[in-house]
């Protein structure tokens, strides 16, 4: 899993490299380019969900994919590494579901605006969980109250 999260990280920042310049991260083709890794050829769409969804089936993973937008979880400052493998996913799943761009508690309205990442792939969210409030609280430090929508 290691191997493969930092090779698709890798492949982004090369095909934004490779685009640049241009006028956004959709220049850079996620469902048209193909690109060899461990001997196979893959666009960045058929690598994210073939390999790292499919094969490894944790939903932490959406985490520390870098997809070069700006409402895309930041690039890590270091490789995965499969000794840290659990603590990093933890870490940036919790760094990413405090951050206000991917979840915003409104309490006067009692609402909670949620990134479109999890309208995506909410059925990778609530495999562990009743519900995607309920993966998100469990990496919250403020947690989304029940009875908001």
């Amino acid at each position: 899993m290691v191997f493969y999260i930092n090779a698709y990280n890798l492949l982004v920042i090369k095909s934004v490299v490779d685009a640049y310049p241009m006028s956004s991260p959709q220049a850079v083709g996620g469902d048209k380019k193909k690109h060899r890794v461990a001997g196979e050829l893959y666009t960045l769409n058929q690598f994210e969900n073939s390999v790292l969804r499919e094969k490894f089936d944790d939903s932490r993973v959406h985490f520390a994919l870098v997809c070069a937008a700006k409402r895309c979880p930041p690039l890590s400052k270091e490789a995965f590494t499969p000794a840290r493998l659990d603590s990093q996913l933890n870490q940036f799943t919790r760094r990413v579901l405090n951050d206000r761009i991917f979840v915003q508690v409104g309490a006067e309205k009692r609402v909670a605006h949620l990134s479109q990442i999890f309208q995506w792939y909410q059925k990778d969210f609530i495999q562990t969980q009743n519900t995607v409030i309920d993966f998100i609280d469990r990496f919250r430090e403020e947690k989304i109250p029940a009875d908001f929508s």
